[in-house]
């Protein structure tokens, strides 16, 4: 997570005869020296509405607000972009949960730091006894990564049905498409075999520290929906039955978009949860090699040799590029949506 500073901002259209908001709200960032009041007369070449800025949120890791967002309220989101269809209630609702996600990010943006430094710092050998934070986030840890099973699965599910209902023929274009991603490797094998005296040229050696942190399970925990959100427990359920129905009624296929959507965000809430949770208990072990029943986190310093591709890149481009190869994935994208009865359900 990096915490690089931005603003968060939320734009809306105005229509040109009412002068009033309509229902479509732009949520982006800004940062790197620009402003949203740039971002604003980008947008409105070739928009007959006139925009505004309604609301505005300086931030530390302004890409992770932003995802954060998007993700919160993927069921409001119009075709996987940065658009948003909200109600003056939902889009306040929104801007509140901004601002309380903002505030949280601040409040964590030294915690984890602080964790993150520890990374790089020996460990002593002994562990230290767990205290009452520890236990308790221990046990948050748990319970964040019980939802996030829980949401996972009925994600599986879902798009399981999806690739059954394709394998059948049916068109689910609307539900389901496909992204293309390029990217460039430099496969340093391939020098290393043809050239192994440049190859050598290259080596360095570094001496770091690291070590894995790891959360000690505990058998005790019996965590199940019910007790912890007898609401989702009954969204999922019926997510469920949706899923089914997508067996024999395709038009059930939007509904099923629009709580797919909803689960996102869950998922979303979730993994925020889970990863505060993680770094304050890197903070609470600090430099010891662990808490007691909690977590281990053995850290040594160790010597190794590699291939130093920054340096070759820049004294040999030319090789350098010979062995690059663009590789290109095609990546499953499963789509959200928004419907009155997906919105209903809750």
């Amino acid at each position: 997570m990096r915490f690089n500073a931005g603003e968060i901002y939320f734009i809306q259209e105005y229509d040109p005869q009412t002068a009033r908001p309509t229902k479509y709200v732009k949520i982006g960032l800004v940062r790197d020296g620009r402003t949203t009041a740039q971002r604003i007369k980008e947008h409105q070449t070739g928009n007959p509405r006139a925009l505004k800025e309604t609301k505005l949120l300086q931030t530390p890791a302004v890409s992770f607000v932003e995802r954060m967002l998007h993700q919160m309220f993927a069921e409001n989101r119009i075709t996987g972009g940065e658009w948003f269809i909200f109600t003056e209630s939902e889009l306040n609702s929104c801007m509140e949960a901004a601002k309380d996600l903002v505030a949280d990010v601040k409040k964590q943006e030294s915690i984890f730091a602080a964790a993150e430094a520890f990374k790089t710092k020996r460990s002593k050998k002994a562990t230290i006894a767990a205290s009452k934070q520890a236990l308790a986030l221990h046990k948050e840890y748990f319970k964040s990564d019980f939802l996030l099973r829980e949401l996972k699965s009925v994600i599986e599910k879902y798009e399981k049905r999806l690739d059954e209902k394709a394998g059948e023929g049916e068109d689910i274009d609307d539900a389901r498409s496909q992204k293309q991603v390029s990217r460039s490797l430099f496969d340093v094998k391939a020098l290393q075999v043809a050239q192994p005296s440049v190859y050598k040229k290259y080596l360095v050696t570094t001496t770091s520290v690291s070590g894995t942190f790891r959360i000690v399970p505990n058998k005790g925990y019996n965590f199940s929906l019910n007790v912890i959100s007898p609401k989702l427990e009954s969204f999922i359920s019926g997510f469920y039955g949706t899923i089914e129905q997508l067996k024999k009624n395709p038009k059930v296929l939007d509904v099923a978009k629009a709580k797919y959507s909803f689960i996102k965000g869950q998922v979303a809430r979730a993994e925020w949860e889970r990863e505060k949770a993680i770094n304050q208990l890197r903070l609470l072990c600090a430099n010891n090699a662990g808490i007691e029943g909690i977590c281990t986190w053995v850290r040594v310093a160790k010597e190794k040799e590699e291939f130093s591709r920054t340096a070759f890149k820049a004294a040999r481009p030319d090789l350098y590029l010979k062995y690059s190869k663009t590789q290109t994935t095609t990546r499953r994208v499963t789509k959200a949506g928004r419907t009155s009865a997906g919105k209903k359900v809750r």
